[in-house]
């Protein structure tokens, strides 16, 4: 009876969490789709006839196309593919702690994966990497738990090949399948085991092939192999070609950031901490494998929070695992430090996402600099966390207090996780606002010439931003023809700001058009001409 209570309260407990992390980002820090990286994902997702120009993120595109069934705005699709997908990623966290651990570890897991910037911000701006997280961390699961070798061999191989297909860091993880095989297998059952892992990767490949060749054909399917193959792959090996290393180190000052490396190593190497070594060990070479690919690339450039999310989120897990067997005796006291973390976390987000008005990118730890306070929290949290690796080998008795100062220091930077969330939605707002504004003003008459100003932007570069999202998402059946640029045809003009049409640099007006009406619609203006027509001499 107990245990059957007990089972229906940690049930409870993960449906809560993955409800109000879903409402509280939906409502309050919800990322429309930004004419950036989440756009190029997109776009072909809601118009599919082109073909995808990433193979290698093929499984997104299909994700993207899967939620765009559903009967809501175009402009929410990428938002809520990705906000599921790292709500499922909290779940399956939550449940996977409480079955190898306890509560605690699922308790501190949701106070470190709900505070941590690089994960916070992201919940609902689409990147490949949440999906490629998500799925890792089942197949993680799986190889961890079944015990069943032919059922788990299939299922490796079956989900190797969808994170192969969703990102190319997919490969660090082959090479530790492949050792995993060799030092799980005796001689008699090594190429059993491989059999099953293979015929897992075909049904695998087999199902992507039929569902694309299915919904778009084989010609499609074709066009994006060697596009891919010509262009797109030397692309992305190049990256940014902004050479050098990123500074990686500077994670050391990003509290959840180095618990969860914290984790990791002592996951790995502590026979105490066995029950999760097989993640520890995941999550090390998923951030090995990264290091490596900007090693031999020199991608360098500046720290992309995203890309390290996988060896995060396992790192997290980890680190929540240690906490939660060194506080296992803490049983009494099981169901109120639940309690409190639920309440905590959650009143917490929703206190911040409400009130903070302040947005600033937060996963990059460059940024904690230009805050004291940040930089405080952040050095205190490296002595903390020495002191802990310190007395855990002298007093496990003195490291249960530590262990609640650093989940303290953490849930003190909450600020700075929210504050960035809300920074990544403010990206496409405005064009968003600014596109709906466009899609009300009746009687507009085309080709329509979108010129846009953003404070520190360069005209082009946002015109081309609201042009996109505008005949992507408002532009209903391409009622409105738009022109390219300023050197196309155009019968209409909408802008935000009046003096950038009298800017010899875009185009002079007065020479090129005649009968010119303008009118103001919410902050735009509106002008409606006609191209002088030019006399025949002849």
């Amino acid at each position: 009876m107990l245990e059957k209570i007990r089972r229906n309260y940690i049930f409870l407990y993960i449906m809560l969490s993955g409800f109000f992390y879903f409402l509280i980002n939906f409502k309050y820090l919800f990322s429309l789709t930004d004419a950036n990286d989440p756009l190029q994902y997109i776009i072909p997702s809601l118009y599919p006839e082109n073909g995808f120009e990433f193979i290698d993120r093929i499984l997104l595109w299909l994700w993207l196309r899967l939620i765009s069934n559903l009967p809501i705005p175009l402009e929410y699709v990428s938002g809520i593919a990705t906000l599921l997908v790292t709500t499922f990623t909290l779940m399956l966290s939550l449940w996977y702690l409480n079955k190898k651990v306890n509560i605690i570890a699922s308790s501190i897991f949701l106070l470190l994966y709900v505070f941590s910037p690089a994960i916070l911000e992201i919940s609902s701006y689409t990147y490949p990497m949440q999906l490629f997280t998500l799925i890792l961390l089942f197949v993680s699961i799986c190889i961890d738990l079944l015990s069943n070798n032919k059922i788990k061999f299939f299922i490796i191989g079956f989900f190797l090949v969808f994170l192969l297909f969703t990102k190319i860091q997919a490969y660090s993880f082959v090479i530790f399948i492949a050792f995993y095989l060799y030092y799980i297998s005796s001689k008699r059952d090594f190429f059993r085991n491989l059999r099953y892992l293979i015929f897992g990767s075909i049904c695998a490949f087999l199902l992507i092939l039929s569902i694309i060749i299915y919904l778009d054909g084989y010609i499609v399917l074709k066009n994006m192999i060697l596009n891919y193959l010509n262009e797109m792959f030397q692309v992305q090996y190049k990256g940014r070609a902004a050479g050098g290393f990123p500074p990686f180190f500077l994670y050391l000052i990003e509290p959840s950031a180095l618990l969860a490396f914290i984790g990791l190593l002592l996951g790995t190497i502590k026979k105490e901490f066995f029950k999760i070594k097989l993640i520890s060990i995941i999550g090390l070479v998923q951030l090995v494998g990264l290091l490596f690919v900007y090693l031999v690339t020199s991608r360098g450039g500046t720290i992309i929070g995203n890309y390290i999310i996988d060896a995060y989120i396992l790192g997290l897990i980890s680190i929540s695992a240690v906490f939660g067997i060194l506080l296992c005796n803490l049983k009494k006291s099981f169901f109120l430090i639940s309690i409190v973390s639920l309440v905590l976390t959650f009143g917490l987000l929703f206190f911040l996402s409400t009130s903070s008005e302040n947005y600033q990118p937060g996963s990059n730890p460059i940024y904690i600099f230009k805050n004291s306070y940040y930089v405080i929290i952040g050095i205190i949290c490296f002595v903390m966390s020495l002191l802990f690796l310190f007395f855990l080998k002298k007093d496990d008795s003195k490291v249960i207090p530590i262990i609640f100062i650093l989940v303290l220091l953490v849930i003190f930077k909450s600020k700075s996780a929210v504050d960035s969330t809300k920074y990544f939605k403010n990206l496409g707002l405005i064009y968003h606002n600014t596109a709906k504004k466009i899609s009300e003003i009746n009687n507009l008459k085309g080709p329509l010439l979108i010129l846009f100003y953003e404070e520190g932007k360069y005209i082009n570069d946002s015109s081309k931003k609201l042009h996109s999202v505008y005949d992507t998402f408002y532009n209903r059946n391409n009622k409105i023809v738009l022109s390219n640029d300023i050197h196309s045809k155009f019968n209409t003009v909408i802008t935000n700001n009046i003096s950038l049409l009298n800017n010899d640099n875009i185009f002079n007006i007065n020479n090129s058009y005649e009968d010119i009406k303008i009118r103001k619609y919410k902050g735009l203006f509106i002008l409606n001409m006609k191209r002088k027509k030019i006399k025949k001499i002849f």
